[in-house]
């Protein structure tokens, strides 16, 4: 009994001083006075019990005083009895949050996860998967992959469309018959018609703020497209071949006369200086990394990047036999880096070709978590699961987070760049002719070509999921947002391609 009293009275004065918190929720009821004990009182009260009150003095004992009866059992437990109390109490341990907290909790705690991390919550428990799929994001996410879409056309009056933009709420157009269009993204209604350039908008770019177009007229004009009204106009001199617009801060714009330049849309418009002057034609620019640098697609087969602060060139990549019609920032991505110089698809089922026959070293890898999906077409559940991929051993995780830059040509094909290594790290084909316009996120890659097709491509692996149809000429832009692909095409078709569907597929691509 001393030898009791004694381990009692160590183990209690040591909890004392580090177990300063509230208990559990099961035992909220035995605390009493916040864990303070009396040493000398609790030790001459205690009194060890008879067999058959074991679990009633037990069960009445202060919340300290079951510690120390608990660490006198463990004490001369033998080994079979550890191992049988582990196996116990470690299913006791694992209590689910999602059945203690209020829904309104679970569900904002939920929605800051991203797709990923949601997916793989869906495989915890059947209340966790029906939390999970209480998430949007997971609808959408099997309406992507399937696909499962609702196709409209916007009632465009016809001609060339040489630019397009959109966001959760607006499409823009400028077409060759120089007017800009605003559309109702979600209703497909036009809103209104930008009149004042005098020959085929050629590029635009919106923000919240502010419309800007170039056109073949050689000027630059800034709307305040919810008014309809022309703000400023600009002559460039030359026609303009594409534009940026940045944080409202930047604008870029390239021309046939093969500059670049920018502008601070905080000053007067007039004011710019050149970033560039080129031997080659400009068809593409973009502005990145919080407005200091600039990617442009050039004729010349290459996709150049600037510091616009230094208003230098700092890298230029080498990989396209044709023109780089379109280059642009991709999100950032977890690479994968191979030791050797070249790598070749191993799947005769893949879209792709052997990388060896390229001159430039490209590293043909997809990333470390796959996401794919199992569908049940009499069933709309849906079942999400991460698989990591089998490797050849040459490949290793670099396991830094690096930019992306992603080009196509009209060598038919994509690239995608690791900016920190200047290596062409995802070559993807399967287009079969040049492909005009991309866009991506982080899981897709849309590509638009003059094969007449759109492309949704695995932005993770690089494997084409399935291709769109339906067009009646080339597809000259695409554009992407969450739920939706808008395209356009050179006979002045304009498509969307609306995934926000829950329930039954609408329309099912071949």
């Amino acid at each position: 009994m001393n030898s009791f009293q004694d381990t009692l009275y160590s183990f209690t004065l040591c909890q004392l001083t580090s177990l300063n918190q509230q208990p559990c929720y099961k035992h909220q009821s035995d605390t009493i006075n916040n864990h303070v004990l009396y040493p000398k009182q609790t030790r001459d009260r205690l009194k060890f019990p008879e067999q058959s009150d074991i679990i009633s003095y037990f069960h009445s004992a202060q919340a300290n005083i079951r510690l120390a009866i608990l660490e006198e059992i463990l004490s001369i437990c033998c080994t079979s009895e550890i191992v049988f109390l582990h196996h116990t109490i470690q299913p006791l341990l694992r209590f689910d949050f999602i059945a203690i907290l209020p829904s309104e909790i679970t569900n904002a705690i939920f929605s800051l996860l991203d797709l990923k991390s949601l997916s793989r919550a869906s495989q915890v428990s059947h209340r966790w998967r029906h939390q999970a799929l209480f998430d949007r994001r997971l609808w959408l996410e099997r309406n992507w992959r399937h696909p499962h879409y609702d196709l409209y056309s916007l009632n465009h009056p016809g001609g060339v469309i040489w630019c397009l933009q959109m966001n959760d709420s607006f499409v823009m157009t400028g077409s060759n018959d120089a007017l800009v269009r605003v559309w109702d993204i979600n209703t497909g209604s036009l809103l209104r018609t930008l009149a004042g350039h005098t020959a085929p908008i050629t590029s635009l770019q919106f923000d919240s703020i502010y419309l800007i177009t170039g056109s073949r007229d050689k000027t630059v004009k800034v709307w305040d497209y919810h008014s309809g009204q022309c703000q400023r106009t600009v002559w460039y001199g030359a026609s303009i071949t594409a534009l940026d617009l940045n944080t409202s801060i930047m604008a870029a714009s390239s021309a046939e006369d093969r500059t670049i330049r920018v502008w601070n849309l905080q000053e007067r418009l007039g004011r710019s200086f050149i970033l560039a002057e080129l031997e080659g034609c400009v068809n593409s620019v973009r502005i990145f990394d919080k407005g200091t640098k600039l990617v442009a697609g050039m004729s010349d087969a290459t996709v150049r990047v600037w510091d616009i602060k230094t208003r230098t060139c700092q890298k230029i990549f080498r990989g396209h036999m044709g023109e780089v019609m379109l280059a642009i920032p991709g999100p950032l991505n977890d690479c994968l880096q191979s030791t050797n110089q070249y790598n070749k698809r191993k799947d005769p089922d893949d879209e792709g070709i052997d990388l060896s026959s390229y001159s430039s070293s490209v590293s043909s890898h997809s990333s470390l978590l796959t996401m794919n999906s199992f569908f049940d077409d009499d069933d709309d559940t849906t079942f999400y699961f991460l698989e990591e991929p089998k490797y050849d051993s040459s490949i290793m995780l670099n396991k830094k987070t690096t930019p992306m830059i992603v080009s196509c040509s009209d060598d038919n094909t994509i690239r995608l760049w690791d900016y920190t290594t200047w290596e062409c790290v995802k070559l993807l084909v399967g287009h079969t002719k040049d492909v005009r316009s991309i866009c991506m996120d982080e899981f897709h890659l849309v590509s638009g070509s003059d094969d007449e097709t759109i492309k949704v491509w695995d932005a993770q692996t690089g494997q084409c999921m399935y291709s769109l149809e339906g067009h009646n000429g080339r597809v000259r832009m695409v554009a992407s947002s969450q739920t939706k692909i808008v395209s356009a095409t050179d006979t002045g078709e304009v498509f969307v391609w609306d995934f926000a569907k829950d329930n039954k597929m609408l329309y099912c691509c071949t």
